[in-house]
């Protein structure tokens, strides 16, 4: 189930997702890549984040006009932070939109850029809408053009705590929640499909991947072990959609909720 990325081949560059391992050298992929001769120098990358693995620690900073601050910028930045809420929208057109939440341990004194600092400008990160999306899967097999939309929250269910005297917070951790509502084609070919896996309460994988305006970044959410919660045929038009739900659960194989694979 873990994605990578195989870059300077003859034609098989792109996203690849395992199979099967055969050995520490050896997998399958779910699609069989193209036979090419040997000699090419071949590079196989995947980065991969889990869930309940690894606490990152992030520092927030806010930016505003300031006549007398160097630049004619003043700086508050916030440390200790953790990442509480995240919720991505993919809509089937349009502007692909994300929200955060984070739960600060505390500011820094002064309003000048942290020392060392080397971004003290206006971020312009550049849009994303939903030509940027690379491919939806469920159970490793793509969807693509089939999912419509989605829409996925995830929860860390962060709490803190003050103390009299204290400029530190203490924070504690609950269980993490990720879940996903969607939108897809009901197709004829199988048009009882996401009804069944809530029906029969089945466990699947769904991910999907974003890439960027010059397609050299690209990263896979994807939610290894789930829950279709709920799934309702409904009429838009001369079509018919299945709006479905899922919540992601605990992987059998490993310790984590969900895995986040970047191309670099």
């Amino acid at each position: 189930g873990d994605h990578f990325w195989i870059s300077g081949s003859a034609s098989n560059d792109g996203m690849f997702i395992i199979e099967t391992k055969l050995n520490d050298n050896e997998v399958e992929t779910t699609e069989v890549p193209a036979v090419e001769s040997a000699g090419a120098s071949v590079t196989v990358f995947s980065r991969k984040i889990k869930s309940g693995v690894t606490r990152y620690y992030d520092a927030v900073q806010k930016r505003m006009p300031y006549d007398t601050g160097v630049g004619g910028i003043g700086y508050q930045t916030f440390v200790n932070g953790l990442m509480d809420t995240a919720q991505l929208t993919i809509p089937a057109t349009g502007i692909v939109t994300e929200s955060m939440t984070w739960l600060l341990g505390g500011k820094l004194a002064g309003k000048n850029a942290v020392a060392g600092q080397s971004d003290s400008g206006n971020a312009r990160p550049s849009t994303m809408t939903s030509d940027n999306v690379s491919g939806f899967w469920l159970n490793d097999a793509s969807e693509q053009c089939q999912i419509r939309s989605a829409d996925m929250s995830i929860s860390n269910n962060y709490e803190t705590s003050d103390a009299a005297g204290c400029s530190a917070r203490e924070f504690g951790k609950g269980s993490i929640g990720v879940t996903a509502s969607l939108v897809a084609y009901t197709n004829s070919a199988d048009p009882f499909k996401y009804e069944d896996y809530a029906s029969g309460a089945t466990d699947v994988s769904f991910a999907f991947g974003l890439k960027s305006n010059d397609e050299l970044t690209e990263v896979v959410y994807k939610l290894p072990n789930c829950k279709v919660t709920t799934a309702t045929p409904e009429p838009d038009g001369n079509l018919l959609m299945t709006n479905f739900e899922v919540t992601a659960q605990g992987s059998k194989s490993e310790s984590t909720t969900i895995n986040i694979y970047v191309n670099q």
